[in-house]
This record gives C-alpha cells, structure tokens and sequence, in this order.
C-alpha cells in the first residue's frame, strides 16, 4: 500500500512540473494523471468532470496532443486520447525508481517456501 502511495505522490509531483513548465491549469493536471493509469480520455467525460463547454474541452485536448503529452485514437465519434510517448516515459521512470527502493519485509520467507516444497 505504501509503495502505491508513493507512486501516486511520484506521479503528481511529475505532472506538477508539466503543469509549471506549460502553464497547465488543475482540471488539465487531473486529466494528465487518469492518462498515466492507463485510462482512455473522451472529450465528453472531460467536459462533465471539469464542468466546462465542449469548445474549451477541445482546446484543452489539441494543446496536450500538440505538446505531445497524449495522442488522439480514432476519428470523430469514437476519438479517444492516450498518454503520449512523453507521458509514457515520466510513468515508466516512476516505476523503475519505486522499484529500486522496495524494501522486502520477509527476506527470508523465499528460502523457507523453497525448503517447505
């Protein structure tokens, strides 16, 4: 549970660099981060969540696909956005660093399953 919290903090405190260094607003941050887990973005859920008009929801998406923090999947009605390569990267480095700091806490439980086989 702690390494997942950890991740999340780890995951916020990258996209809160994105946001300082490209000016991006809470509700873009919010969408940012559902992109990290893995979610599919839509224009409409976007528009519900944030509370904003559908034109401020497509300006909000082409500046992330143009900054190449997601990709658009699909055309028109079925368009969806994923995270982009840059995105990708960011959650992979997470990842790999929280992994790196994992502490085992039954070190020696390995070598009593193999013996107890």
């Amino acid at each position: 549970m702690l390494r997942r919290f950890r991740q999340a903090n780890d995951l916020w405190a990258g996209l809160d660099k994105l946001a300082a260094e490209y000016s991006l607003s809470e509700r873009i941050t919010d969408l940012l981060f559902d992109a990290l887990l893995g979610y599919r973005l839509r224009r409409s859920t976007h528009v519900k969540r944030a509370e904003i008009e559908e034109r401020t929801a497509t300006r909000d998406f082409k500046r992330l696909v143009d900054l190449g923090l997601l990709r658009a999947v699909g055309e028109t009605r079925g368009r969806h956005y994923v995270a982009a390569q840059r995105l990708q990267t960011l959650r992979e480095n997470v990842l790999a660093d929280i992994e790196r700091h994992v502490e085992d806490l039954y070190p020696w439980l390995r070598a009593r399953l193999l013996t107890e086989s």
